[in-house]
């Protein structure tokens, strides 16, 4: 059991380091976040949203398996909304999506999306929840 405790701050959500999440489908899993964001925006309804994504790729002790039988991905289908934290028990964002697959080509990749809790904070607080903090955090399993 790992409890969360505070926030990554937004200037050491950069290089290459280990995040975890708990998953609804996949469970517990590991993965390598980077400093890549994604400016995505999507049409919902007549209007245009926009959010930044966090790049969270598999491990790189996973690139050595070609295999489809080995390869685990760090999230899969049904996933959303899961909290991404580094290794400190810091949460980093909430996961959004991703992609895996060969793409035809014979290797396999795999990439996942956070929405970083920075942002979304900003967003909430702009939208009408000035006072919004996370006192604590529950147990993370």
């Amino acid at each position: 059991l790992l409890r969360l405790e505070g926030l990554i701050p937004e200037n050491e959500m950069v290089g290459s380091f280990k995040v975890i999440k708990q998953g609804a489908a996949s469970g517990l899993t590991i993965g390598e976040a980077n400093n890549v964001k994604s400016f995505v925006r999507n049409k919902y309804l007549n209007d245009n949203q926009a959010s930044f994504e966090w790049a969270i790729l598999m491990p790189p002790e996973h690139l050595a398996r070609r295999d489809h039988a080995s390869f685990a991905s760090f999230s899969q289908s049904g996933d959303s909304g899961s909290v991404v934290a580094d290794c400190q028990a810091r949460i980093g964002g909430l996961l959004t999506g991703g992609a895996k697959g060969d793409g035809g080509r014979g290797f396999l990749m795999d990439i996942s999306y956070a929405t970083p809790i920075h942002f979304l904070l900003r967003r909430m607080k702009e939208e009408g929840f000035p006072n919004l903090h996370i006192p604590s955090c529950p147990p993370f399993l």
